[in-house]
């Protein structure tokens, strides 16, 4: 599940105001301000504030995302059977 307030905790290590990670991020404050007030957000935005703060998506979510390495490689290997 998404955790907003990681961005929060990530931003404030690093010392930054939301109007640097807006601008690092290439955002709005007020899309920033969206997301935290809702808890939710774009794919797309949520990969932009991961790497305007230097960290991997998955460190917004309370969960890993899988890795769908062996699951992809498995059905390659049926796909290139056929």
């Amino acid at each position: 599940m998404f955790d907003c307030q990681q961005i929060n905790v990530l931003r404030e290590a690093k010392k930054m105001s939301i109007v640097e990670l807006a601008r690092t991020a290439g955002m709005t404050t007020q899309a920033i301000y969206g997301i935290l007030g809702r808890n939710d957000g774009r794919c797309s935005s949520i990969a932009r504030l991961a790497k305007a703060l230097g960290v991997s998506v998955n460190a917004f979510f309370h969960e890993e995302l899988p890795d769908f390495k062996a699951e992809r490689e498995r059905y390659e290997g049926i796909i290139d059977r056929k």
